[in-house]
């Protein structure tokens, strides 16, 4: 197990979280495998080992509308399990992904017995809704290139390595599932991407992705 999910359950004791473990496994997520889709009833909480998944929601006109990037040591469906358990979202891996199965019940009993654990899921989903509220506000008066820039900033930070020219790492993300991240279309994503990379804001190398640092910059300061 990783650094960011043994990370995930320090508050809970060894000798408890050795006994849960027990009924615990580990469940293998192809690229562009479905973990859930709308209307489905939960009874587990997955917390992601490795690999990147996309949560988003589909708008009346059947378009997709990202509501946040997944990646090592983050929870999936506790919000699900707290609010009735169907969900109202689709949640895809981008690439091919493993995540640790805690049953309902145990994550249920970790939430009820281990407040420090509790404080520490409720403090995680307060800053998602506070970062998905920013990120609504800039999609809402920023221009595209401003919310690619934003985006890509936002994926940079949380999987990147910092380099001497900037932030760099692998951009598993398709140019449509940016679009749906940032309420534009696969095309215009194309275009603008093609533009910041002519403007030396950013560098494609295949999957391989560089926002230099005054791109870092700004990016962060949007957000």
């Amino acid at each position: 197990m990783n650094r960011s999910v043994i990370m995930a359950f320090s508050a809970i004791p060894d000798h408890d979280l050795e006994r849960m473990q027990l009924s615990w496994r580990v469940r293998s997520f192809r690229k562009g495998q479905f973990v859930y889709c709308e209307g489905n009833v939960i009874g587990e909480v997955l917390v992601v080992v490795t690999g990147h998944l996309l949560s988003y929601r589909l708008t009346t006109e059947g378009k997709s509308c990202t509501i946040r990037t997944i990646g090592k040591g983050d929870f999936i469906g506790e919000e699900n399990l707290l609010g009735g358990n169907v969900t109202e979202s689709y949640v895809k891996s981008v690439t091919d992904s493993r995540c640790l199965v805690v049953p309902k019940g145990d994550y249920e009993n970790l939430l009820c017995h281990y407040p420090t654990f509790a404080r520490a899921r409720l403090e995680e989903m307060s800053h998602r809704l506070k970062t998905a509220e920013r990120m609504m506000q800039e999609i809402a008066y920023s221009t595209v290139k401003q919310r690619i820039l934003l985006i890509l900033t936002k994926i940079g930070c949380e999987i990147g390595k910092v380099r001497s020219d900037g932030v760099e790492f692998t951009l598993n993300w398709s140019h449509h599932e940016l679009a749906s991240m940032i309420g534009s279309t696969r095309e215009t994503v194309t275009s603008n991407l093609s533009l910041l990379q002519k403007e030396g804001l950013i560098k494609i190398e295949g999957k391989r992705m560089t926002i230099t640092q005054q791109a870092s910059l700004d990016g962060a300061h949007m957000q």
